[in-house]
């Protein structure tokens, strides 16, 4: 009788084994990478919401160092320096606030004064070295401008994320020297509702302080997101260049504007529009939702590149998230929010004009009278 002899020959997989093998590791990277996709987001998006608050800081400091707010953007006083445009640009509320954010080093290299331009067109550019200086706590590491500048007035632009709350009026230089109070203005209809206009400030002023928030800081948007531009001519997105819609925002309650990220044609109203379309066309402006139209940045849209809202920071330092479908009331389009008497009516204000609004006796949830 023979024994069986065990073969000591290893027994390989068959094909049909590896096949199986490769499909179960399929699917289990195919479970996993979402998980891990949104837990990179979930960090990002703590990484955005700590930006905002410590930018929010550090206005907050600013207000207790100069007992005010720091303004959006300012030109030279007394002027009609048109805001709308870049040629006249000098400091805003992002440079402003530099000492306060650990950047005194960065602030004292910019050389601005009513000679000295935030870029110079035709003499030397003595802030073309600052202006391009990439700032950690300016940037949302979920949008895409890391490395990616503004090449336009002057090119070195570096990108950011985070806009000032300004106001709910075009940024023409007779209403912005009439919000500040110039008395060198003749006074319009505009003066009546300029507690339905003012977020943060306005170019030059008012210059708003705890006071002068009468809303209360826990009831009004200090800073909210805004999106990098879609080319290299695309100026929405620039941290240190005070216009509307680069580094803060106007009309974004208003004027059409549903909330944040709406997708209207022309929710943004930017300088250099025409550059921008023949870079990336119409059907990429529609598809991103950021249409943009008018040459002239008079207009700009809260923005982000989080599902479903966008960040907020509020006046008292505390950062919340807003959603795409907040209540956007149910106002009209015009000149400036409030023109229209209608606009005014408690129940034409949303959730959004509320909270964009610091003056204008309507908080959040407050009963309608």
């Amino acid at each position: 009788m023979h024994q069986r002899r065990e073969s000591n020959v290893a027994r390989g997989f068959t094909l049909v084994e590896l096949l199986v093998v490769i499909a179960i590791i399929g699917v289990l990277v195919a479970l996993l990478l979402p998980a891990v996709q949104a837990a990179r987001e979930a960090a990002r998006r703590t990484k955005c919401a700590n930006n905002l608050r410590n930018l929010a800081l550090g206005a907050i400091n600013y207000h207790d160092s100069k007992q005010h707010f720091p303004l959006p953007t300012t030109n030279r006083e007394g002027t009609n320096d048109d805001p709308i445009r870049d040629q006249r640009l000098f400091s805003n509320w992002a440079i402003a606030t530099l000492p306060y954010i650990e950047q005194q080093a960065l602030f004292g290299r910019f050389q601005i004064s009513d000679v000295n331009r935030l870029w110079n067109p035709t003499g030397v550019d003595l802030n073309l070295e600052p202006r391009g200086q990439e700032l950690e706590v300016m940037l949302c590491p979920s949008d895409d401008g890391q490395g990616k500048r503004f090449a336009d007035s002057g090119g070195n632009w570096a990108r950011g994320n985070y806009g000032l709350n300004g106001f709910q009026f075009w940024p023409n230089s007779y209403l912005a020297r009439e919000a500040a109070g110039d008395a060198g203005v003749t006074a319009t209809d505009f003066s009546k509702f300029l507690d339905y206009v003012i977020g943060m400030g306005g170019i030059n002023g008012p210059k708003m302080n705890i006071k002068r928030i009468t809303d209360g800081t826990t009831n009004t948007i200090m800073f909210a997101e805004m999106r990098t531009g879609l080319s290299p001519r695309d100026r929405r997105g620039v941290w240190a260049m005070g216009m509307c819609g680069s580094n803060f925002h106007c009309r974004h309650a208003y004027n059409g504007v549903t909330g944040p990220n709406s997708c209207k044609d022309g929710g943004d109203d930017i300088y250099g529009a025409p550059n921008i379309r023949d870079d990336v066309g119409e059907d990429t402006m529609r598809m991103e939702c950021m249409h943009t139209a008018e040459d002239n940045s008079g207009q700009s849209t809260v923005r982000s590149r989080h599902a479903g809202g966008a960040f907020i920071a509020m006046a008292d330092g505390s950062v919340k998230f807003v959603s795409d479908f907040i209540d956007g009331g149910s106002v009209g389009t015009g000149g400036y929010l409030g023109s229209n008497p209608a606009d005014v009516f408690e129940q034409n204000f949303g959730a959004w004009q509320r909270l964009n609004i610091s003056a204008d006796g309507l908080i959040l949830g407050q009963p309608e009278s």
